[in-house]
Protein backbone atom coordinates (compact mmCIF):
# COMPACT_ATOMS: atom_id res chain seq x y z
CA UNK A 1 0.00 0.00 0.00
CA UNK A 2 1.17 3.92 -0.92
CA UNK A 3 -0.39 6.86 0.29
CA UNK A 4 0.56 10.23 -1.36
CA UNK A 5 -0.66 13.64 0.61
CA UNK A 6 -0.33 16.90 -0.99
CA UNK A 7 -1.97 20.25 -1.09
CA UNK A 8 -4.08 19.99 -4.01
CA UNK A 9 -5.47 16.74 -5.48
CA UNK A 10 -7.65 17.32 -8.64
CA UNK A 11 -10.20 14.07 -8.85
CA UNK A 12 -11.33 12.24 -10.72
CA UNK A 13 -14.56 14.60 -10.82
CA UNK A 14 -12.45 16.72 -12.19
CA UNK A 15 -12.59 19.13 -8.88
CA UNK A 16 -9.97 20.80 -6.89
CA UNK A 17 -9.84 18.97 -3.36
CA UNK A 18 -7.77 20.16 -0.60
CA UNK A 19 -5.45 18.49 1.72
CA UNK A 20 -6.63 14.76 0.81
CA UNK A 21 -4.85 11.66 0.50
CA UNK A 22 -4.46 8.98 -2.32
CA UNK A 23 -4.03 5.65 -1.49
CA UNK A 24 -3.09 3.10 -3.58
CA UNK A 25 -4.27 -0.67 -2.29
CA UNK A 26 -4.26 -3.32 -4.22
CA UNK A 27 -6.80 -3.17 -7.51
CA UNK A 28 -7.93 0.33 -5.31
CA UNK A 29 -7.50 4.05 -5.06
CA UNK A 30 -8.59 5.81 -2.33
CA UNK A 31 -9.15 9.54 -1.72
CA UNK A 32 -9.93 10.51 1.96
CA UNK A 33 -9.14 13.99 4.10
CA UNK A 34 -6.12 14.06 5.57
CA UNK A 35 -7.19 14.26 9.46
CA UNK A 36 -4.50 12.84 11.34
CA UNK A 37 -0.29 11.66 10.68
CA UNK A 38 -1.11 8.33 9.16
CA UNK A 39 1.49 6.09 9.09
CA UNK A 40 3.60 5.86 6.08
CA UNK A 41 2.84 8.61 3.72
CA UNK A 42 4.64 10.53 1.74
CA UNK A 43 4.37 14.32 1.47
CA UNK A 44 4.17 15.69 -2.15
CA UNK A 45 3.84 19.60 -1.85
CA UNK A 46 2.38 20.29 -5.34
CA UNK A 47 -0.32 19.00 -7.18
CA UNK A 48 -1.71 14.94 -7.59
CA UNK A 49 -3.84 14.56 -10.55
CA UNK A 50 -6.36 11.50 -10.75
CA UNK A 51 -6.61 10.79 -14.37
CA UNK A 52 -8.25 8.13 -16.53
CA UNK A 53 -6.57 5.93 -19.01
CA UNK A 54 -6.57 7.30 -22.44
CA UNK A 55 -3.45 6.80 -24.12
CA UNK A 56 -1.01 8.90 -21.97
CA UNK A 57 -2.92 12.20 -22.62
CA UNK A 58 -1.67 13.92 -19.60
CA UNK A 59 2.22 13.88 -21.92
CA UNK A 60 -0.32 16.15 -24.70
CA UNK A 61 0.16 19.63 -23.74
CA UNK A 62 -2.74 20.85 -25.18
CA UNK A 63 -4.57 18.05 -22.75
CA UNK A 64 -3.22 19.65 -19.65
CA UNK A 65 -3.96 22.64 -20.52
CA UNK A 66 -7.96 21.45 -20.55
CA UNK A 67 -7.60 19.78 -17.41
CA UNK A 68 -6.92 22.97 -15.66
CA UNK A 69 -9.27 25.12 -17.53
CA UNK A 70 -12.16 22.77 -17.06
CA UNK A 71 -11.44 21.61 -13.57
CA UNK A 72 -13.30 23.07 -10.60
CA UNK A 73 -13.18 23.89 -6.96
CA UNK A 74 -14.93 21.47 -4.62
CA UNK A 75 -17.34 22.86 -2.25
CA UNK A 76 -17.00 19.65 -0.31
CA UNK A 77 -14.63 19.64 2.44
CA UNK A 78 -14.40 16.05 2.74
CA UNK A 79 -14.56 13.92 -0.10
CA UNK A 80 -14.74 9.79 -0.03
CA UNK A 81 -13.94 8.35 -3.00
CA UNK A 82 -12.47 4.71 -4.01
CA UNK A 83 -12.31 3.40 -7.58
CA UNK A 84 -10.49 0.82 -9.56
CA UNK A 85 -7.09 1.10 -9.64
CA UNK A 86 -6.81 -0.34 -13.82
CA UNK A 87 -8.69 2.49 -14.82
CA UNK A 88 -6.79 5.61 -13.47
CA UNK A 89 -3.45 6.84 -13.52
CA UNK A 90 -1.79 8.73 -10.82
CA UNK A 91 0.72 12.06 -11.67
CA UNK A 92 2.70 14.24 -9.45
CA UNK A 93 2.99 17.79 -10.72
CA UNK A 94 5.65 19.81 -9.09
CA UNK A 95 6.37 22.48 -8.68
CA UNK A 96 2.46 24.03 -9.15
CA UNK A 97 1.27 28.24 -9.43
CA UNK A 98 -1.78 27.64 -6.46
CA UNK A 99 -2.88 31.60 -7.44
CA UNK A 100 -3.88 30.78 -11.09
CA UNK A 101 -4.01 26.54 -10.77
CA UNK A 102 -1.75 25.95 -13.39
CA UNK A 103 1.50 24.13 -13.68
CA UNK A 104 4.57 26.57 -14.56
CA UNK A 105 7.32 26.32 -16.86
CA UNK A 106 9.82 24.31 -14.70
CA UNK A 107 6.92 21.88 -13.46
CA UNK A 108 7.84 18.19 -13.70
CA UNK A 109 5.37 15.19 -13.78
CA UNK A 110 5.95 11.87 -12.14
CA UNK A 111 3.98 8.98 -12.42
CA UNK A 112 2.92 7.63 -9.41
CA UNK A 113 0.63 4.93 -10.85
Amino acid sequence: MKRYASHYVLSPDMEWIRLHVVEVDGGEIKLYPVSEELYSIEWLPGVILVLPKNGNAIRQESYLQDIFILAKHSSLQETFLTIRSEEWEIFYLSPFDFTLMQPVSETRRRQLL
